[in-house]
């Protein structure tokens, strides 16, 4: 994964809390050019697998629904870092990432 991706990363697994994660799932898509978004596998699945072992949510998340939210996330990432007060790569420990 590039840089990137990683805070993308980084930034989604602060998102704990099912109605914040639902809210960007129903956001409409807009037309922001994403080149740098490395939509893998790995990525889908690690936040997947992270969202499943937090019990998000009542039934397991699966990849399309999770693909979505790392989509529509991305195309209005400023103002969700704003709304949800999402972390910074820079502000948070290796660890938690």
């Amino acid at each position: 994964m590039n840089i990137y991706t990683d805070a993308i990363k980084a930034e989604l697994k602060q998102l704990a809390d099912y109605d914040k994660i639902s809210e960007i799932k129903n956001e409409g898509l807009n037309s922001t050019y994403l080149p740098y978004l490395e939509m893998s596998e790995k990525l889908v699945s690690e936040i997947t697998k992270y969202w499943n072992g937090k019990g998000i949510f009542d039934t397991r998340c699966n990849r399309n629904y999770v693909q979505d939210v790392i989509l529509k996330y991305c195309q209005n990432r400023a103002e969700y870092k704003r709304k949800f007060n999402i972390k910074d790569t820079e502000d948070i420990k290796d660890e938690e990432i």
